[in-house]
């Protein structure tokens, strides 16, 4: 088995907070183990060598939740689900995914938000090709395109 994209954690991530506060690393833990990974796919680093895969793809997840608004930062490392939150998995999906979080007018914002800060107007950033990219996470994108 290879490891999920970050899009196939967004709802596990989701689920993680319906009944409270967590901390991240205890997700990654968790999600780990529930996805069945093995402990090579657990200790697979990015090229970077500073953090897993497992762990960037989670981390991923979690953020673009927050963009949507669906989960609330708490303090360093932990978090809540929003009221947003509970009403998307009231819905029972199937999954959440970047078409999902689309609808949301926070996440649209989030997606169109241009970083006038060292970006020229030739370099795309990583969140205008989110819907065709959908397996990697921005951190992979640029390390490739590199």
């Amino acid at each position: 088995m290879s490891i999920p994209d970050y899009q196939t954690y967004m709802l596990p991530v989701l689920k993680k907070a319906e009944h409270g506060e967590v901390k991240i690393s205890t997700v990654v833990e968790e999600l780990s183990e529930e996805f069945g990974l093995t402990d090579d796919e657990k200790a697979e680093l990015l090229p970077s060598g500073k953090q897993t895969i497992i762990a960037n793809r989670i981390h991923w997840a979690k953020s673009y939740l927050k963009q949507a608004g669906l989960v609330k930062a708490t303090k360093r490392a932990h978090f809540i689900i929003s009221d947003r939150g509970r009403k998307v998995l009231a819905e029972k999906p199937c999954c959440i995914d970047l078409k999902m979080l689309e609808k949301y007018d926070d996440f649209q914002d989030f997606k169109n938000r241009k970083n006038t800060k060292d970006v020229s107007d030739n370099v795309r950033q990583p969140t205008q090709n989110l819907a065709t990219n959908i397996s990697q996470t921005p951190d992979e994108i640029m390390r490739a395109a590199h």
